[in-house]
């Protein structure tokens, strides 16, 4: 189904990831229209992505697209993702299409109101924004020894759809 309604409150926020990408479409602050993640693998993980994110920016028509911050310190990124973070900027400029970033530390500033807010934290606020559409997805909070779990990957692209919009209202102090 292709969604013709151009609005530009309908936002698309992707995280990406090293084994594939979480996404979220937003309309306003308070319709979820759609997420998920996809797990990529192979050598053409950056085609397979691209052509998703181009798939979703022409399924749902998006007035801006929301990436994390790709030179905050605290993530530091391979140079596949630095690549396909160039890659996904440039195809939003041919799409005209505006690209916001948010960092981590802006995410738990504005999610979770401290600087040491947790992955699971936040996606168990989410949930609780979010209940019919995100609250049987929240994992088990993890143990130090396990890795995160596929399904962050769709909460990290809804905490930076919803952090944009907070984001817009709040005059953050280190901005």
């Amino acid at each position: 189904m292709i969604y013709k309604n151009l609005n530009r409150f309908r936002l698309l926020a992707v995280a990406l990831t090293s084994r594939g990408f979480g996404y979220a479409v937003l309309e306003g602050e308070l319709s979820l229209i759609e997420s998920g993640h996809s797990c990529m693998s192979g050598p053409k993980k950056n085609a397979l992505t691209l052509a998703k994110v181009k798939k979703l920016m022409a399924m749902y028509q998006p007035g801006f697209m929301v990436l994390h911050s790709s030179g905050d310190s605290q993530r530091p990124r391979t140079k596949r993702l630095r690549t396909l973070y160039r890659e996904i900027v440039g195809l939003a400029a041919r799409e005209n299409l505006a690209v916001e970033f948010v960092s981590d530390s802006e995410l738990r500033c504005l999610l979770v109101d401290k600087q040491k807010g947790t992955k699971h934290e936040r996606a168990e606020m989410l949930a609780q924004r979010f209940p019919n559409e995100l609250g049987l997805c929240v994992p088990a909070k993890r143990r130090l020894w396990q890795g995160n779990d596929a399904r962050m990957d769709l909460f990290d692209a809804v905490a930076l759809a919803v952090a944009s919009g907070i984001k817009e209202r709040v005059a953050l102090p280190w901005i």
